[in-house]
């Protein structure tokens, strides 16, 4: 999505509650403000339904994984 004012790319972003990540909220993020991890679907998921306490034992956080592409403007 864009901003119709600023033309910033924005991101929807599911945060997943924990134990039970069918229960969340979406919230809408600016993507330099969306930071793209590599976990796997199953290290993601466990660490949400273990509140955090099961984590990879690295993340990369300080750098996106790969370039945003631009959205087409149709």
């Amino acid at each position: 999505m864009r901003d119709k004012d600023t033309g910033k790319q924005l991101a929807a972003v599911y945060v997943p509650t924990s134990p039970n990540p069918t229960s969340g909220y979406i919230e809408i993020l600016p993507m330099e403000n969306v930071i793209l991890t590599d976990w796997t679907t199953e290290e993601a998921m466990t660490f949400v339904v273990t509140g955090g306490t099961n984590a990879p034992e690295s993340l990369r956080f300080s750098q996106k994984t790969k370039q945003q592409e631009p959205i087409d403007q149709r």
